[in-house]
């Protein structure tokens, strides 16, 4: 065989082999399903805003969502689960509700071999198990980041609390902080404990009261996102605009007031991911039968106090859209649907 042969031969192999099409990896098949959220009450702005959320990136994979409202009130609570699975949901998921509260229905959704998991907040551990799985903040550390803010800014502070006992997750934030300001020298004068079933009321009363009987405390550290909207209207009428309301969540209410300069302390954390993480494993769970883990380690809050002096300018501290966008490409990359 001549040089120009082999140099032929060689060249024509290389041609070959640089043309053949390249086969892109198969995607696994993700079929379209229904996902049931239940959150304690969908006044709150936070879960509302959440469960829309879930709602949104459900829909990039064509999922649908069925939302419903506990409304603070327990005989509701009770209802939602056992509906939702005469509805034919093939996953559940839940923020802010105890198990206690939805004994019947977490019963009847592992009888079905319908997944439960708890998210964003923490729940109870009385039932705690009865979940498929809880992938939540650990509320007591935000009560520990705020109480650490307010003696950092003053050593001998003073606080109230606000709380809602009710829910397990609400009134962790404030037993943080107060165990906190114990530890640090500081005081927790008094905690009030709210109704949630008459929301407006209760919070306006407690956040009016509580400044005016410890007129030496500088701080009300109240359980839940919705407070600012109703105790900084009552601290005003109190005259208390002095006292600083600190609490959990950026609601962009919330942000607004701090724009508006309102005495407002928040402690802010990466809400949305915890639910994105959810999605994600029910993604795995349907499209590979990959088992639903009991808990996420690796998943962190990154909380961050929020003041006047570090207001974001994109009105979130982590805006879900960004969230979002890395779970969508990977799922895009991964399945059909």
């Amino acid at each position: 065989m001549s040089l120009v042969t082999k140099i032929a031969g060689i060249c024509g192999l290389a041609l070959c082999v640089g043309s053949a099409p390249t086969v892109a990896a198969a995607k696994d098949a993700l079929k379209p399903r229904k996902i049931g959220v239940i959150v304690i009450n969908t006044g709150s702005e936070s879960l509302a805003r959440w469960a829309n959320n879930v709602q949104a990136a459900a829909a990039k994979l064509h999922w649908d969502v069925i939302i419903k409202n506990g409304e603070s009130n327990p005989a509701v609570v009770a209802t939602l689960l056992p509906e939702l699975l005469t509805q034919g949901v093939d996953a559940v998921i839940t923020m802010a509700v105890d198990a206690p509260l939805m004994a019947q229905g977490l019963t009847e959704a592992k009888a079905k071999n319908v997944p439960v998991i708890a998210t964003v907040v923490g729940v109870n551990p009385a039932g705690r198990d009865n979940f498929t799985a809880v992938y939540a903040i650990n509320d007591y550390d935000l009560g520990v980041a705020l109480a650490n803010y307010l003696v950092d800014k003053n050593a001998k502070a003073v606080a109230v609390g606000q709380t809602a006992t009710l829910v397990y997750a609400a009134d962790q934030l404030v037993v943080g902080a107060k165990d906190t300001l114990d530890k640090r020298s500081a005081k927790m004068a008094a905690v009030s404990d709210t109704d949630v079933t008459n929301l407006v009321n209760s919070f306006t009363q407690t956040a009016g009261d509580l400044a005016l009987a410890h007129p030496e405390a500088n701080a009300i550290i109240s359980c839940c996102d919705f407070a600012p909207p109703i105790d900084l209207p009552a601290l005003k009428a109190a005259h208390r605009e002095d006292i600083t309301l600190m609490t959990r969540v950026d609601n962009p209410s919330s942000i607004q007031a701090l724009r508006a300069g309102a005495n407002l302390v928040l402690a802010a954390s990466r809400t949305d991911a915890y639910n994105l993480a959810a999605l994600d494993v029910l993604v795995g769970h349907f499209g590979k039968g990959t088992p639903v883990p009991a808990a996420l380690p690796n998943l962190k809050a990154d909380v961050k106090i929020v003041d006047k002096t570090n207001i974001p300018a994109s009105g979130e501290v982590y805006p879900f859209s960004q969230e979002l966008a890395a779970y969508v490409e990977r799922w895009g990359n991964d399945y059909q649907f």
